[in-house]
């Protein structure tokens, strides 16, 4: 008979979604964005589906101060005009979108 491993299958108990690589789910990649509340900015929910946790949130390179286990955030832009958000998850792989705030 073929011998057989006894290590576990990691990859067993996760969902395909998080085996794919994270898709950003808001903001979508292009999308214009006001987010002027009077004479001040609000700030910008970020989410994403998909990827293995833990993630890692960049804005224009810099990383958020975010939970890395969850899978929603949000920021706070310094100004208007172009921004790309990233995010990473465990493996690597990673999504953007660059965003125009007004």
């Amino acid at each position: 008979p073929p011998i057989r491993s006894s290590e576990p299958n990691l990859n067993a108990w996760r969902s395909p979604s998080s085996l794919q690589g994270p898709s950003l789910t808001f903001p979508q990649d292009g999308a214009v964005v006001e987010l002027k509340a009077g004479d001040r900015l609000v700030s910008l929910p970020l989410a994403v589906t998909g990827g293995e946790l833990p993630l890692i949130w960049l804005v224009n390179g810099r990383p958020l101060s975010a939970q890395p286990w969850r899978r929603q955030t949000e920021w706070l832009p310094d100004g208007m005009g172009e921004a790309r958000i990233t995010v990473i998850a465990k493996a690597g792989r990673s999504a953007s979108a660059e965003i125009w705030i007004q």
